[in-house]
């Protein structure tokens, strides 16, 4: 059963078991690989640990207590950091706990599963929000059931038995930054480090400011084809001439004035980045500023694909997909989703501002496109949830995010259970149990 309440002294207990149940190498050779990889490769060092906040926080603590005689520090057990790492540890332990009971071949299933994940920040934020909505729905009152821990022949994430007449099957589909996205970040990152020296080097002969802006057909190249780009770019580059290279990759070229970037700054700085778009015409694009030490000269490096990212549009197609085949179809179904860095303000801003002056958001046309479609009569709604706070401590008085719920009343598979599944009857419903509550 998952554990929805938990003591502040129990945790060190919980975390000891967690490594034993699950085995600690697990995210400590991660841990010890994104550490390899910075080395490596050092764009990585904010890009990495934002990724892998959970390895990195469960790492740490088991660190700690290695030092404390195997058993976590009381003083780690209410530390804001560490708070994702407790609660992805009692969740998936009540995970556990529920497959044991079918089967000790289901609990190592899903142990192994738990195990490989951690080698990758999507598969680790697809259980996080599960067992986030999971908890939701048990603190709200309601009884679960995890199919995948059953059978194994539903595919959907959870059945809350309790809502409607027979159940409601719940999928939940993690949205990551790079989701759409024609260029990924960490290729990104992959391309200036191969470029760095590149970059470096002209950066050192410079007195003015040169911007270079790298647009590749669609897709980037495998990392082992990378080095063939990056060669073909320098080639353009020393010609001292914009031009199109063999593959399609369209290098151009942009003087400016250094101090039209204004002060430069490590993280570049709102105003760096502002100046970038404006310079080379570009929005919210990959890039990297490289000045010398000691030098005037400042080379600006943006890597664009030619094709405009598609995110919503890939959101919604692999919902779609989802309902097709991993929703049932004989009963009603729901999606909840979960934006990787969107935030309560970020979405509770979103939802407020839907309708003024007769204008509603690129997600709320998308949503209701997708409720409109024929051939999923079974959803009967799709919810996003704000990205949990973890800069803070739970507390009870205070709402954990904020849910935003299109329902679909008008199917014949709709219950009025459905409307109040966040906590009220509206679309917007601030979540009071999103989270793992703590007492002390």
């Amino acid at each position: 059963m998952l554990a929805v309440e938990v003591r502040q002294e129990d945790i060190p207990s919980f975390f000891r078991r967690f490594c034993e149940v699950v085995g600690e190498d697990a995210w400590l050779n991660h841990a010890a690989h994104i550490d390899t990889e910075i080395r490596r490769n050092p764009l990585l060092q904010e890009y990495l640990p934002a990724q892998n906040s959970l390895v990195l926080a469960l790492a740490h603590c088991s660190r700690a207590s290695a030092e404390n005689g195997n058993r976590l520090p009381l003083e780690l057990t209410d530390k804001p950091w560490a708070f994702e790492a407790h609660m992805f540890a009692i969740q998936t332990l009540g995970l556990i706990d529920t497959a044991r009971k079918f089967s000790n071949k289901r609990a190592q299933s899903l142990i192994s599963r738990i195990r490989d994940a951690f080698r990758y920040p999507t598969a680790i934020q697809a259980l996080q929000l599960e067992a986030r909505v999971a908890t939701h729905f048990v603190r709200a009152g309601q009884t679960i059931r995890f199919p995948e821990l059953g059978s194994g022949r539903e595919r959907f994430d959870l059945l809350v038995e309790s809502l409607g007449p027979n159940g409601l099957e719940v999928e939940c589909k993690a949205v990551t930054h790079d989701k759409g996205r024609k260029i990924h970040r960490d290729e990104a990152l992959e391309f200036f480090h191969l470029a760095f020296p590149m970059i470096q080097m002209v950066a050192k002969g410079l007195t003015s400011g040169l911007a270079v802006v790298v647009t590749i057909p669609s897709r980037m190249p495998s990392v082992d084809r990378m080095e063939t780009l990056v060669l073909a770019v320098r080639h353009q580059l020393l010609t001292g001439q914009s031009g199109l290279l063999t593959d399609g990759t369209q290098v151009r070229l942009i003087d400016f004035q250094p101090e039209e970037l204004g002060e430069l700054t490590r993280p570049p700085s709102v105003n760096n980045r502002a100046a970038v778009a404006r310079i080379t015409e570009t929005n919210n694009r990959e890039s990297i500023i490289c000045q010398a030490n000691g030098k005037v000269g400042v080379v600006v490096m943006i890597l664009q694909s030619a094709q405009a990212d598609s995110m919503l549009h890939e959101v919604f197609a692999t919902l779609a997909e989802s309902a097709a085949n991993q929703l049932t179809g004989t009963r009603a179904g729901v999606f909840i989703g979960g934006f990787q860095g969107l935030g309560r303000e970020a979405l509770l801003d979103t939802a407020l501002s839907e309708g003024k002056d007769g204008v509603y958001s690129p997600l709320s046309w998308e949503v209701s496109r997708f409720l409109e479609r024929s051939e999923f009569p079974h959803v009967v709604g799709v919810g996003f949830l704000s990205a949990p706070e973890t800069t803070e401590l739970p507390d009870e008085s205070a709402p954990k995010g904020v849910a935003y719920y299109f329902p679909k009343s008008t199917t014949s598979f709709w219950h009025s259970d459905f409307s109040g599944m966040f906590g009220d009857d509206s679309r917007l419903s601030m979540l009071r149990s999103a989270g793992q509550g703590a007492t002390r």
